[in-house]
């Protein structure tokens, strides 16, 4: 319900849940699903140091784990935190969850990566833009009209060349 009222841009009750959710549930999955929580909910308030911790935790958790699909999730969200926040280390993890990704054929993450390594990577922009494009095709060529109809109208997917 925290990420439901996320994406609804009610930060307040977002911020609430995910502490109720913290406290009722502390197994790992719990953990790193509330980290991500936790940054995205700092990062769209607009504070990106505070969005470190969370994400740190996350990662951490999840690598403590060896929860694959949750190590390169977690990569991407902290690599993403660190990057707002003017912190080092965001280049390392997010490439290293793309080729993650790639590699385990992740594709929900895949295209995910690929969008922020084309910003952490210059010389390879065009190309992790275009291996973007073409994952979340096929991710979206698999969907139910109603998740394809969400897709295309939310500003999170990319549309076009870019």
């Amino acid at each position: 319900m925290a990420a439901d009222n996320l994406a609804l841009g009610r930060l307040s009750a977002a911020r609430r849940l995910a502490i109720r959710a913290a406290q009722a549930d502390r197994r790992w999955r719990a953990t790193i699903r509330g980290g991500w929580v936790g940054a995205e909910i700092e990062l769209a308030a607009g504070q990106p140091e505070a969005a470190v911790a969370p994400a740190r935790l996350a990662y951490e958790t999840a690598v403590g784990r060896h929860a694959r699909r949750h190590i390169v999730k977690s990569g991407i969200v902290l690599g993403v935190a660190l990057l707002a926040a003017g912190q080092d280390g965001a280049r390392e993890l997010v490439l290293a969850a793309a080729a993650d990704a790639e590699k385990y054929e992740l594709d929900s993450l895949n295209w995910v990566a690929a969008r922020v390594a084309a910003d952490l990577d210059p010389d390879r922009a065009e190309e992790y833009r275009f291996r973007s494009r073409q994952v979340l095709h096929a991710v979206l060529r698999h969907t139910d009209p109603c998740v394809m109809r969400i897709a295309h109208e939310s500003p999170w997917v990319p549309v076009g060349p870019g």
